[in-house]
């Protein structure tokens, strides 16, 4: 299952998609939205692109279901949505599957925002990413990742790398801050190193 999506995703980025609904251009026009914190705009604009296209699969779609989560979180953030309304909507995405966006791959001692990097989790290693604003006065996401196969690490150290898997739960963070918003929980998680 693993390798089957690894593949899928590398020839995802290299051969046009017929049956797929979201269209690249339309992924792309949210990018600058989230880069540029216009958190309202990404939600309403990713949220609008996965209820019209309620029946695809594609890989694009766990783009913009991860998008349309972190732009939810920066709602909350910036007192632009509150936590309930924040759980129940990451919530509805529990056992569909999330890819993030590419980051550097990075030593755990680096305890670095906006990167990733391999934690110990009861010996064995779990992906984990603080995804932050651009000051990174506020942790939008704690992301965990969980491997069914261990991963080799030594691979990844030092490159650019795109992770990914099923939500498997959401943890709001119980108390009124905006410190940190939310922890996800993702299991069959894979990584790959992404394309330059």
């Amino acid at each position: 299952m693993k390798q089957f999506l690894i593949l899928l995703l590398a020839c995802s980025f290299c051969l046009p998609s017929f049956s797929q609904a979201i269209k690249h251009e339309d992924f792309k026009e949210i990018i600058p939205l989230l880069k540029g914190e216009k958190y309202r705009e990404a939600f309403t604009e990713s949220r609008r692109l996965l209820d019209s296209t309620a029946k695809d699969s594609s890989l694009l779609r766990a783009f913009v279901s991860y998008m349309s989560i972190i732009s939810a979180a920066g709602m909350v953030s910036v007192n632009q949505m509150d936590r309930e309304q924040f759980a129940q909507y990451a919530e509805g995405f529990v056992g569909q599957p999330l890819i993030m966006p590419a980051h550097p791959c990075i030593d755990s001692s680096a305890k670095g925002f906006n990167s990733f990097q391999f934690i110990n989790s009861n010996g064995a290693p779990e992906g984990m990413t603080i995804a932050t604003n651009s000051k990174a006065t506020n942790i939008l996401l704690f992301e965990y990742y969980h491997y069914d196969e261990k991963p080799d690490v030594s691979k990844f150290l030092g490159q650019t790398v795109r992770a990914g898997g099923f939500l498997n739960k959401v943890e709001v963070n119980p108390r009124d801050s905006g410190i940190w918003i939310a922890r996800l929980y993702l299991r069959n998680a894979f990584t790959i190193i992404a394309k330059p």
